[in-house]
Order: structure tokens, then sequence, then C-alpha cells
């Protein structure tokens, strides 16, 4: 499996009108492509920051889709307020038995490669 995130910093008081874009227009449009399995999205209020993460079958799903979803990740930055980021992953291990609901929250952790044997230890 795949991932493609887009980061974007913006305006705190936007972030409810981020989620409201995300929910209603990118989720419905980005689940109806071949190859998509999934989408997230995580953000911080109070930075002003959301991070949207959606999943692919395979790279070549996700390559196909890079430049017909930059509109949609280019409406997200101006609603925000904030230029959008993107990253692109290989999901080494994922586990998700039920859908989020409201006030859920997670704790995401970041590792460079350098940092993978201390970031292991930790955990």
């Amino acid at each position: 499996m795949f991932a493609r995130s887009t980061t974007i910093s913006g305006d705190p008081g936007r972030i409810d009108a981020g989620i409201s874009f995300v929910k209603d227009d990118v989720m419905p449009s980005i689940l109806a492509v071949d190859g998509c399995v999934g989408l997230s999205l995580v953000v911080n209020r109070e930075a002003g920051r959301m991070i949207a993460t959606s999943s692919w079958d395979n790279r070549g799903s996700m390559d196909a889709t890079r430049d017909q979803l930059a509109a949609m990740r280019s409406r997200g930055g101006e609603i925000l307020g904030g230029s959008p980021e993107i990253a692109e992953w290989e999901v080494a291990v994922m586990h998700r038995d039920h859908p989020t609901h409201d006030g859920a929250c997670c704790r995401i952790t970041w590792a460079r490669p350098r940092e993978l044997e201390s970031m292991l230890e930790m955990w």
C-alpha cells in the first residue's frame, strides 16, 4: 500500500472550513478514483495545520493521480491560506479496525531513517 500526504499550515481560524472541504468535496471525489483505498485527515487546530493522507492499492495508482488531484490540493491551500506540501510514502504497517468518531484523537510519530533505531527503542 502507498500513501500521499498533503500538509497545509495556515490560519487556525480556517481549520473548520478546511475540514468541511475535505469531508464534503475531497473525500467523495478521491474515493471514487480507481486504486484509492481510503483517506484520513488529521488537524492541529491551535497551529492551523492539517494533513490529508490518501491511501492507494499500488504505486501506479498513486502516481497516476498526482496531477489529477492537484486542483483539490490548491483549493485546500486557498481555504487555509497556506501552501500545500506533498510527501509520498510506502505504508509499512497499519491497523485500523473501525471508523473514527467526533472527538477522536491520534498520536503520529515521524521518523527519519537515521532515527529508526532510537524510535524503535522508544516504542
